[in-house]
């Protein structure tokens, strides 16, 4: 099998980056390339040096699942105290001018509240997102490299301005329930280490969590947040 290498330039949240698959056959690149236009993503030249991701074909487990998902995200996660952001396990959409994101762990109802809401809103993403602070403000941004859950769904570029947190519930009525701070806080931390990287040492996960601490305790001091009691239809638009 022929092995190639492959670099693409693209722009996430801001900042540019030089992927570089290596060992891949020429039919994986094709994959990978299409995976990236699924989500509207563009290839464009940096004239500035940017930051380099290496993906080796033995670091991953299959194509679809992990060739532009896991590594990416890994780098980011690196990077979240030098850009001041904060990568967050959640679902986000842009509705009525505003912008909403839902963290909750894998079943809890971020891929369904997505598909519910995307005939009404921009999605932003279904799994995976970033909060940036910019100013006084938080922008939130989706990353092209969550797996496509429906066609319709388009990598936006752009931030959109943070207007409220919701944690979602599944259940057999539409209500918002207000929260604590403290329990808000324990939830959304619990999404923000859950990305953490396996290959992170202990002695070095003190740090990172210390840096989501702070980061969203400032968070939860600027923008609302409740929780999201949802039916699988769309009358919880009507709630938010």
């Amino acid at each position: 099998m022929t092995r190639a290498l492959s670099a693409f330039y693209y722009n996430i949240c801001g900042l540019p980056f030089d992927i570089q698959l290596r060992n891949f056959s020429q039919e994986e690149i094709k994959i990978a390339k299409k995976i990236y236009l699924k989500f509207g993503v563009r290839r464009f030249e940096i004239k500035e040096k940017g930051i380099r991701v290496h993906i080796n074909r033995k670091n991953v487990k299959t194509v679809a699942e992990s060739l532009l998902m896991r590594p990416i995200i890994d780098k980011f996660f690196d990077l979240q105290e030098k850009f001041n952001f904060l990568l967050l396990h959640s679902a986000g959409f842009y509705y009525q001018k505003k912008g909403f994101i839902f963290p909750a762990p894998g079943g809890g109802g971020k891929t369904s509240i997505s598909k519910i809401a995307k005939k009404k809103s921009i999605i932003i993403s279904d799994d995976c997102l970033i909060i940036k602070k910019v100013n006084s403000s938080y922008l939130i941004y989706g990353l092209p490299l969550t797996r496509p859950i429906f066609k319709a769904i388009k990598y936006q570029k752009r931030g959109f301005r943070l207007g409220k947190i919701y944690f979602p519930v599944k259940s057999k009525l539409n209500k918002v329930k207000s929260i604590s701070k403290n329990r808000a806080f324990r939830l959304a931390l619990i999404e923000a280490l859950r990305l953490t990287p396996q290959r992170v040492a202990k002695q070095e996960r003190p740090a990172l969590r210390m840096y989501a601490f702070k980061f969203l305790d400032e968070l939860l001091e600027k923008i609302p947040f409740a929780e999201l009691y949802f039916l699988k239809n769309n009358g919880f638009l009507k709630k938010i």
